[in-house]
């Protein structure tokens, strides 16, 4: 029988259904290439050296930059690993990155999906454009990548503890939830870039079941066209 893939979140609910004591996403070890050397997502360490104040002083210069980010267009791969399988299921496709209308991830292979992160929540689209119902308790998650987008550490402190790291133009951020019950749920999650392109995604559960996102260097920074907006948001 052919295994359907569906999008990140709705994996998550399934997998909750089917394992109580393995719920939702595990660890994530994600690595990319940085002007020729490796940084891992999840460098930065939780601990309180690390941590960020809500006005995040230090990085005001790079918040002030992420303000200014046009409309972005990526290639992403994403690994998703299961204790009960030796090789990960890997998927494929483009993500968008609009300052103004969210995160849009459309998922190329092995079948064709769009999820549509934004201010009003989660969307998943098929290919058919039939709309599948999100995770309800992966809302704040959701919200943590939208607030993200725009560095708003100050938004991210009401759900998450924030740590964080900067190393010239690689930065780091760990984010910790604060509720018990989302923290077992997705765990932490690690986000990691370079200058204003996000490069990592990672939920991090456990040693044995794991995501991994990595977005490749943009390939296209320019408004979104009428059509695309029509397709990749709402």
């Amino acid at each position: 029988a052919t295994l359907r893939l569906p999008t990140l979140w709705v994996a998550l609910k399934r997998w909750a259904v089917r394992m109580t004591a393995l719920r939702l996403v595990g660890a994530v070890a994600v690595a990319f290439a940085l002007a020729g050397w490796p940084l891992r997502a999840g460098d930065v360490a939780i601990e309180p050296a690390n941590r960020l104040s809500p006005d995040a002083p230090a990085w005001r210069d790079l918040v002030a930059k992420f303000a200014q980010q046009p409309d972005t267009l990526a290639d992403f791969e994403e690994q998703r690993f299961f204790p009960f399988r030796k090789d990960p299921v890997v998927l494929r496709g483009e993500v968008r990155v609009s300052p103004a209308r969210g995160l849009s991830l459309r998922y190329t292979a092995p079948e064709e999906r769009v999820m549509i992160l934004d201010t009003a929540g989660v969307l998943v689209r098929d290919a058919a454009g039939q709309q599948t119902p999100p995770d309800a308790r992966a809302a704040a998650a959701n919200r943590a990548l939208l607030h993200v987008l725009r560095l708003d550490f100050a938004a991210l402190e009401k759900d998450f503890e924030v740590y964080g790291r900067r190393d010239d133009y690689a930065w780091s951020l760990a984010l910790v939830p604060r509720d018990e019950g989302l923290s077992r749920s997705i765990g932490n999650i690690f986000v990691s870039g370079e200058t204003t392109s996000v490069r990592t995604i990672v939920l991090r559960r456990s040693a044995k079941q794991h995501i991994d996102i990595v977005i490749t260097t943009p390939r296209a920074t320019a408004a979104f066209s009428a059509d695309e907006v029509k397709k990749y948001y709402r």
